[in-house]
């Protein structure tokens, strides 16, 4: 987040910008360039938005693959849109605009600080990686703390099998399966990923379940934290000199808060 709280004073100084250029335009001038300047605004918001989604349109129709348009991030993004410009039709299709009196002024500093707001975000912050790992995590964040895996196909799960073949139990590999395939598991699966003294280790598992659940890029916290560690404990257990072993949620938490996600993928 550390970027997107830049827009908030960038968006108040432009907006009180625009206002004092239409205070010293002419008046008969005045709508004109207010209009000229929301068309603008309005174009730059856009242009993006529909060269993604056309793009994906005519792929849908030709039948050609569209695996780049990723519904986690594409979606948000038209919910974004939607209610952005929801709210600018509620807000300011009904006022008059360029006139020069107090009430005048404020209404167009505040559509002026709306424009402002969406072309930074919508049609400039969002379109960038930085939306994924920021913003769009927030957002997530707020609205659910669930920890769900993603849908993988059968190749893939053949391949996190493969990957993790020393790491995992052999009596747990259909359970293993049955896990990444969504499905309901009839035993905990058994972890013995080890760190080289046969003692059981959870960076190996703290790395695979985030490759899961969060394509591995950034640790949870807070309410997720707890949502994931619990989601560990749920689905693994320890697999130690022949011994299955509960893994519990206090050794996992003080285990995650020394984990190293960035180093670990490396």
């Amino acid at each position: 987040m550390s970027k997107t709280k830049y827009i908030f004073p960038i968006t108040f100084l432009f907006a009180c910008f625009l206002t004092f250029i239409i205070y010293l335009i002419p008046n008969e001038f005045n709508s004109q360039i207010l209009k000229l300047i929301a068309l603008i605004s309005i174009l730059y918001i856009l242009f993006p938005f529909l060269k993604t989604n056309v793009k994906w349109v005519l792929y849908y129709f030709f039948c050609i693959d569209n695996y780049w348009w990723d519904k986690r991030v594409q979606r948000p993004r038209i919910l974004i849109y939607i209610s952005y410009f929801g709210i600018f039709y509620l807000s300011f299709a009904e006022l008059k605009y360029g006139e020069k009196d107090v009430l005048g002024m404020i209404t167009n500093f505040l559509f002026f600080l709306y424009l402002s707001f969406g072309v930074l975000l919508l049609g400039n912050f969002i379109w960038k990686s930085d939306f994924e790992t920021s913003l769009l995590r927030e957002i997530k964040v707020f609205i659910s703390d669930e920890i769900s895996l993603k849908l993988y196909s059968k190749n893939e799960i053949e391949d996190f099998i493969k990957d993790n073949i020393e790491n995992i139990h052999s009596s747990s590999i259909d359970d293993f399966r049955d896990f990444l395939s969504g499905n309901p598991i009839s035993n905990k699966i058994k972890w013995i990923g080890t760190s080289g003294k046969n003692v059981v280790t959870y960076t190996g598992l703290f790395y695979l379940t985030h490759t899961l659940v969060n394509e591995g890029k950034e640790l949870f916290t807070k309410k997720q934290r707890r949502k994931f560690l619990e989601f560990i404990c749920e689905k693994f257990e320890k697999y130690e000199n022949d011994l299955s072993i509960a893994i519990k949620y206090e050794n996992l938490n003080s285990a995650y808060s020394s984990f190293n996600l960035k180093k670990y993928s490396k």
